[in-house]
This record gives structure tokens, sequence and C-alpha cells, in this order.
């Protein structure tokens, strides 16, 4: 929390000099903002610095303490008054009482302050002070909720939470959300999922006193409220609410991790429309996928834009026939197509439909190739959704899969359904002590069933069906350069090093120890 700020009056300097040197103000938690020896000098301090701790003197020329103590509180706001202690130099029972008509918090005498004593004292202030300001942040915030999920709040209890301001200031509306990827699978919402967790909403403080109330909205969100004192240009209203902004989303990425986007809302007349301004930047953050990651928006140039209807249909009907023909090589060119139309229209309900016939059509032709699904895959996370935070990462993702396929159906397209069976059985169990039995185990026939069968579509034997998939995976082992031959003879499925250099060299024509050099 930041230090308690302080104003101390009194009209004889050393005075000032004496309380200022008999504690350690910082280490307490707080600070003397201002000091001064004229009572009217102290009140244009006090609208400047706004302190939360008055020490004045009752005895002063001009204005008593008294008097100047109510003027402070005449002009305060009801949810900001400051705590006032006076000082005098004799115990004078007609001040005190007063002191106690006014709620003054104390009443110090100068010659019995000590370190000691005043250090009790000020931890008790403190303790105070922090109390009333988290009661005040508690009812901002509450407040603050009211407003933005819908219900009614009256004037009274809105100028509770904004009375210190001018009603001529302008409000800035800050929602920041976690970049989260698009929902592609509708297994994403599933336990189980491995998409970190959303960032749970607990609270967020930021030390800035032009922040109203900040308040987490659901998983992933929070809205911010700032106020702009005495701003009125439209560029440094923009300048304050982009700091705020930068502020908060840097609050709340330091605390979920990864990264998140901003909406800004910089110059709100009407507290009123406060929920509006939210509705709308809600809208814009549903559609961050066409913005990518930490994209910050200005809710004031939506009128530069303008939705344009997408509809998939006829391009998804093309991609449909090459996919049903096996032409999976001609469909990243029409995905590039595609994806750029959406991108110029940003209509978040046409893309969602089109990223689900895609993946429709993925789920289909996976089946048809005898491969896991993509839920199946999913939820044994071997899908990096990372790419699915932007359009372009979505485009990406898309156009790496129909590839996988365009490869897979060369080997699967013309084969019967137990020899993909036995091959799939194979790419996944490579690394494993598989043969020609457990694979005819596994898809429910013989042995020499399996040999023969194998033989006649592939012209290969199942174990030079398996000795290829481990050379292959073994060669890009190596090129990656993380692992010792002996360590990528076992990861391939070979128990023997000096077995798996001579079946290696076989395969390739040279040892392992010279594929590496050669790539080299």
């Amino acid at each position: 929390m930041k230090p308690i700020r302080v104003l101390i009056l009194d009209d004889e300097i050393l005075a000032i000099e004496h309380i200022r040197s008999l504690v350690p103000w910082e280490e307490l938690g707080f600070e003397i903002s201002c000091v001064a020896t004229h009572p009217l000098k102290a009140l244009s301090l006090v609208e400047q610095f706004r302190p939360q701790l008055i020490i004045v003197d009752i005895k002063m020329p001009v204005m008593d303490g008294l008097e100047f103590c109510k003027r402070v509180l005449a002009t305060a706001a009801e949810h900001h008054k400051p705590q006032i202690v006076l000082l005098s130099s004799y115990k004078e029972f007609d001040y005190a009482k007063e002191a106690i008509q006014l709620g003054l918090s104390n009443y110090w005498i100068k010659h019995e302050l000590q370190t000691d004593y005043l250090t009790r004292e000020l931890t008790l202030l403190k303790e105070v002070i922090e109390g009333d300001l988290q009661k005040q942040a508690a009812s901002r915030r509450s407040l603050l909720g009211e407003l933005l999920s819908g219900r009614p709040v009256t004037q009274e209890q809105w100028q509770s939470v904004a009375e210190a301001y001018s009603e001529s200031d302008f409000f800035q509306l800050v929602l920041v959300q976690q970049d989260r990827p698009f929902p592609l699978l509708t297994a994403m919402s599933n336990i189980g999922s491995p998409i970190p967790p959303a960032f749970e909403p607990v609270q967020v403080e930021l030390e800035d006193e032009s922040l109203l109330a900040s308040i987490p909205i659901r998983k992933s969100q929070f809205a911010f409220l700032f106020i702009a004192p005495g701003i009125r240009s439209e560029h440094k209203l923009w300048d304050r609410a982009h700091e705020n902004a930068m502020l908060a989303r840097r609050t709340v990425e330091d605390q979920a991790g990864g990264t998140a986007s901003v909406v800004v809302s910089h110059d709100i007349s009407d507290w009123r429309s406060i929920p509006s301004h939210f509705h709308e930047a809600n809208v814009w953050l549903s559609c961050s996928v066409f913005y990518g990651p930490r994209f910050l928006y200005r809710l004031q140039d939506r009128q530069n834009y303008k939705p344009i209807r997408f509809i998939a249909d006829q391009a998804m009907k093309v991609i449909t026939e090459k996919m049903k023909t096996f032409q999976f090589e001609e469909i990243p060119s029409l995905l590039s197509s595609l994806f750029s139309e959406a991108l110029a229209a940003k209509d978040l309900i046409g893309f969602t439909d089109m990223c689900k016939q895609l993946v429709s059509l993925l789920e289909q032709s996976r089946e048809t190739l005898n491969l896991p699904s993509l839920e199946q895959l999913w939820m044994r996370n071997e899908i990096d959704a990372s790419l699915w935070t932007s359009l372009d990462g979505i485009q990406d993702w898309f156009i790496a899969e129909y590839r996988f396929l365009s490869k897979s159906s060369v080997s699967f397209g013309t084969y019967s359904r137990k020899v993909i069976q036995a091959l799939e059985y194979i790419r996944k169990n490579f690394s494993e002590d598989v043969g020609a039995q457990e694979i005819a185990d596994h898809i429910g026939i013989s042995r020499d069933h399996l040999r023969h069968l194998f033989k006649e579509e592939t012209g290969q034997t199942v174990l030079d069906a398996l000795t290829a998939v481990r050379i292959d995976q073994s060669k890009a082992m190596l090129e990656e350069g993380k692992y010792k031959i002996y360590e990528i003879a076992e990861l391939v499925g070979y128990r023997n090093s000096q077995y798996f250099s001579q079946v290696f060299r076989k395969s390739t024509g040279m040892t392992p120890l010279e594929y590496v050099e050669r790539k080299r």
C-alpha cells in the first residue's frame, strides 16, 4: 500500500522540524507530503495534496487550529475526510472538548511527544486510515459491480464514491482480458484440458489514485474504472487512458502469466453510460481472434468499423469435394483465401461457423484414414493450441493438419482397413518391443494372415515397415542433436545400440555418426 500522506501545520518551523525528526516516517508507512506555517497556505495544500492525516497546532495567528479544522472538514467529501490531530502546548479542556465534538482523531501535547509515544500513536492512526481505505475500496468495487451488471444505481449511491471529483471530470473504463485460445474443439471445455487454467478472479490492486475501482468480471477478465480529474483535452485524455491501460494490463499479466488484451473507453462524460461502454468493450474482446494477442483497442474508434457478413458455404463445398477425393494438397491455398475473407469481414459468428465446418471435415477425414480423432488427441495433450489466439495462427494450424492428411492419404488411401490399422499401430508403438504377432493380436487377425495381407498390399514385410518408421524417427532425433546414439536406439525400440547402428547402416548406407557428420 502507498504511504499515507501527511500535512503538518504549525506557525513555528522548529516545531515542525522537531515532529519530523522524532520518528522514521517512511518506515512507519507515512509520507510527509507538505508542511505549512500559515493556515491559509495550508488550506491550498490540502486541496492540492489531499493529505490523509493532518497534524495541526491549535494556537496560530489569523486562524486558530480549530477554525482551520472546521474549514477542512466542511469542504472534504463525506467519504474522504482526513484524520486530524490537534497539537497544543498545554492540556486545555475546552479545546479538547471542541475537538471531540468535531470528530477529530486525537489531541497531542507537544512536550509529551517522544519517539515511543509518537510511534504508538501513528501506528494506531495507520490502522484506522488503512481500515477506512479498505472499506471505501470495497464500497467502490461493490457499486461498480452493481453498475456493470445492469442493476439500478442511484445518484446518491454514485455520489458516495465519486463525490471527491468534479461532475465535469471524465471517466475512463479499461477492460483487460487474459488471451485465451479460440475454442476450436468442444473438448476444450472438458476436464483435463491441456490449456492452462484461466486466471481466477482474485482482486487486482493498483497503486493509482485516479483508480476508482477494479473488479473481476469473470475468469480471465477485469474491469478498471479510472477518473481523469481536470483533463479536458482529447489528446491528454487518451494519453492518460493509455497509461492506465498499460498499467492495468501489466498488473494482470504479472499476476496471471501469459498475455492480455485491452479495450479502452477514455472519455465517458456521464457515469450512467458506463454499462453501455462496458457491454461494447466486451463485444470487441469477444472478437480478439481477429486482432491477435496483446491487442489494445480504443472503443472510440468503433465508428471506423463496418461489419461485413461472412458466409463460407460456397468455399466449404469446394473444400469438401477436395477432401472426398483425397486432394488434400489443394486445400491449403483454398484455406488461405478463405481466412483472408474472414479477416476482412471480422464476423465472429461467420468465422466460428466456418471453423466448426473445417473441424468436422478434419474429423471425417481422420476417421476415414483410421487416425485418432482430434478430441482424442486433445485429451492426450497431443494438440498445441497456442496458435489459436489469432486468426493467422488458426489458419496455420488448419493448413498443417490438412498437409498431414495429404501425407497420410498417400500411404493409407489404397490399403484395406486391417493394413491401415497395422500401420497405425506401428507408428504409435515403434518404440516398444513389437512384432507381427503383437500387431496381429491388436487388429484381430492371425499372424500369417497379417503377413500375407501386408506383403500383398504394401510390397513390404511387417518388419520392413517397422524398421522404416524407426529409422525415420531416429534420423529426426539425430538431426535435432539432443540425444546420444545409445539414447536414440532405446527411444526407437532397439535395446542394443550396436544392433541399431547395424540396422541404420543397412537402411541408409552410413552409420548414425556418419549421418550426423553429413548433416552438419
